[in-house]
């Protein structure tokens, strides 16, 4: 076979072992790997064929005296695809039994251990095939509970089995697991893709839901693939579902940047689900929905990257999101997937900063203020222009931008007839003439002194825009964590994107995690998403008691679906089990200390990577205090900062309020201070009317809720005191 008719892959699985690799033995491996990609028939190259083995296409090809890479090599098709490295005699042993093929039914590309089931018994009154007609597949009639032979899967058919992608020799395998246990036990030996599918099977997902969630799997019209014959192993890997654990190399340099950061996968493989909205063509604003851990950030960057691909001349994309330090974050991961050229063409930048620079281009000497220098204006207009002591600056500021901004209420007339729909104090129209002339001098002292409030500023903007630009400022706008957004904010992003055509909006986002006094309903925007909606079920971050643990605090909530509809709290499955949040009481801070340093040290004794742990706290003072205590103890810190990226070459165990981790994972996560009056913070809730106070009280669970899901293994809940009334939701 000649060389240039070869065509490399890396196995997703093959990154995970190579991260954990010796550091010589990855420089032997990545020097090997480049070797065979010059020329796999190059001196010093030896693939050897394994006698017995369960799939003649697998080979072995030694790294070094104690190393094997295991490869396959398809002849025909001329597919050459790195799988795993391992010492020799357990590489021998892992090939030997190893299979590898494209599904028949749904067209992916599979791995997995041939099986071996001696003690096998089909469940009872069931064959795998209907009597009267051998070809057809008939489903499984759940066995009685109280059956000690019944099987985890029982209430799953064979034909809805093989029709999610299970291998049809792998089905006997199967109906022998007993407990979610023992399918854990065989998951190393099943095919990537059919072990994610059993999972959330065993977790007690519908099947009809299960068949929806992974219906994406298979190919279509939309990914130029068919599904193939048994062995045709091309067609499977040119198909966006074969190739969801499967990554093209494309030369030397391609294969460095794969390996350089192996455990970063999302910049390399994508879930065909994912893949599948990322580089489709909508015909207007797209809306993406998943919750926390699905992937939801790492598909619009993707998006970023495949829109920036199709510009042409000095064509541009937006991406923006609602904080500045997920812009960081985002920009900087973004600059790992894309080309230079393809990086010029994306502008990163959270909203209101891009409302800054667009007023100062078009040279308004004009500032966007907030805190103290926001709550200056407020006072100073409620003691020129109050007549009463009954509303305070809060009543104000809710006013101002939930009645007055969305609405355009400019003027006293436009005030008094305005709705306030939601409103939880009720003013007649003598108070609002009242409460007008504090806007008045709001508005006045805006002016006097050339600052803006954001919502003023979106305002004025979107008039700048209908003055300079006939046109669409960018050829496409990603928006990230959607549910932050407010109407202004989604107004002005439809305005400023221009008339409704092809990619023009592609908005992702969850209503679980939304933590700012923001809510915006897309169509109330001008952005009709009708039709156009994806949703993203497979949580791959957070274990799934995790998940269902932390999703109890928001159980008395209304999630919404960011338009008219109402979002489903359970509609996501995660891939991994373990344990669920552990949750700790101290009778002082001293000791609740103690015990977040002697855990953080027993993972350090076990080899886990400080930068892999974040320790949490409601406020910057109490990240100081820990900080502090953590530095007594030995341990490095860092400082998740909020300008800046999380640098992953600096070590320590990573630091951030509540707010900031908000976008990030780690593998650990203490949420330290779970204490009354700070989660929910008293400053946080006590404002404000009846409605104001219950939303501050929900965004405050939702905090708590973002925070334990940045875990990937474990989440700690430490207090001291009186514990925080939250915990009893997670109790």
């Amino acid at each position: 076979m000649a060389a240039n008719k070869i065509t490399f892959y890396i196995y997703s699985i093959f990154l995970d072992i190579y991260a954990v690799l010796p550091e010589g033995v990855q420089e032997k491996t990545s020097f090997l790997l480049q070797k065979i990609i010059n020329n796999p028939h190059s001196h010093g190259v030896r693939l050897k064929k394994i006698p017995g083995a369960a799939d003649e296409k697998i080979r072995l090809v030694k790294i070094d005296q104690d190393y094997e890479c295991v490869i396959v090599l398809d002849e025909e098709s001329g597919v050459f695809a790195f799988l795993w490295i391992d010492l020799h005699d357990r590489a021998l042993v892992w090939a030997a039994g190893r299979k590898f093929a494209a599904n028949p039914r749904t067209g992916i590309f599979q791995v997995f251990k041939k099986p071996e089931v001696p003690h096998y018994r089909p469940p009872i009154n069931q064959g795998l095939t209907n009597q009267a007609n051998p070809s057809i597949l008939t489903r499984y009639v759940p066995a009685p509970a109280n059956d000690p032979e019944a099987g985890l899967l029982d209430r799953v058919g064979d034909k809805d089995l093989l029709s999610l992608g299970l291998p049809e020799e792998l089905l006997p395998l199967v109906r022998s697991l007993k407990t979610k246990e023992d399918l854990c036990l065989v998951g190393p030996d099943l095919p990537v893709d059919s072990f994610e599918i059993l999972k959330c099977l065993a977790d007690d997902c519908p099947v009809e839901q299960a068949l929806r969630i992974f219906g994406d799997l298979f190919p279509n019209e939309d990914q130029g693939g068919q599904t193939p014959k048994s062995g045709e192993i091309t067609a499977s890997l040119k198909n966006a579902s074969g190739l969801s654990n499967f990554a093209v190399i494309g030369g030397n340099a391609e294969l460095l940047r794969i390996i350089d950061a192996p455990l970063e996968k999302w910049r390399v493989f994508l879930h065909s689900a994912q893949r599948k909205l990322v580089s489709k063509t909508f015909d207007g604003p797209f809306r993406v929905l998943g919750g926390a851990g699905t992937g939801k950030t790492v598909v619009a960057m993707h998006r970023a990257k495949w829109l920036a691909s199709q510009c042409l001349g000095h064509e541009k994309i937006l991406f923006t999101t609602f904080t500045r330090n997920l812009a960081n974050d985002i920009k900087h991961n973004l600059s790992k997937i894309c080309s230079p050229e393809e990086m010029k063409r994306i502008e990163v930048c959270n909203f209101d900063l891009w409302v800054n620079k667009y007023m100062n281009h078009r040279q308004y000497d004009l500032r966007v203020v907030y805190g103290h220098d926001l709550t200056e204006l407020w006072d100073k207009a409620i003691s020129l222009a109050s007549e009463t002591n009954e509303f305070d600056r809060t009543f104000y500021e809710q006013e101002w931008n939930k009645v007055v901004t969305v609405q355009r209420a400019f003027t006293k007339k436009r005030y008094l007839a305005a709705s306030r729909l939601g409103r939880g104090t009720p003013v007649d129209r003598k108070k609002r003439i009242l409460i007008w002339k504090v806007f008045k001098e709001f508005i006045n002292q805006m002016w006097v002194t050339k600052k803006r409030d954001i919502n003023m500023a979106i305002c004025e903007c979107s008039v700048i825009s209908e003055k300079v630009s006939k046109f669409p400022l960018y050829k496409s706008i990603v928006i990230d964590e959607a549910q932050d957004f407010g109407l202004n904010e989604l107004a002005f992003l439809r305005k400023i994107a221009g008339p409704e055509r092809p990619n023009d909006l592609f908005i992702v986002g969850d209503a679980h995690q939304r933590i700012y006094d923001k809510r915006a309903v897309l169509s109330k925007c001008g952005i009709d998403v009708t039709g156009r909606d994806g949703y993203l079920c497979l949580n791959y971050r957070t274990t799934e008691q995790i998940r269902e643990v932390s999703l109890r605090l928001l159980k008395d909530t209304h999630t919404d679906d960011l338009d008219d509809g109402r979002d489903a709290k359970y509609r996501c499955q995660s891939l991994t089990s373990g344990d669920g949040p552990i949750i700790k009481r101290f009778e002082s801070r001293a000791r609740e200390a103690d015990f977040i340093v002697s855990e953080i040290k027993k993972l350090q004794r076990s080899k886990v990577e400080l930068k892999s742990l974040c320790l949490v706290a409601r406020t910057n003072a109490l990240l100081n205090d820990y900080r502090a205590r953590l530095q007594d103890a030995g341990l490095p810190v860092y400082d998740l900062k909020l300008e800046d990226f999380d640098d992953q070459s600096q070590d320590g165990v990573r630091l951030g309020t509540l707010h900031r981790v908000k976008g990030l994972e780690f593998r650990v996560v203490f949420i330290a201070a779970v204490n009354d009056k700070i989660l929910p913070l008293t400053a946080a809730i006590t404002k404000g009317d009846a409605v104001h106070r219950q939303e501050r009280l929900t965004a405050e669970k939702r905090l708590l809720y973002v925070a334990m899901t940045r875990a990937q293994k474990a989440v700690y809940l430490t207090s001291h005191g009186q514990p925080s009334p939250f915990l009893q939701d997670l109790e």
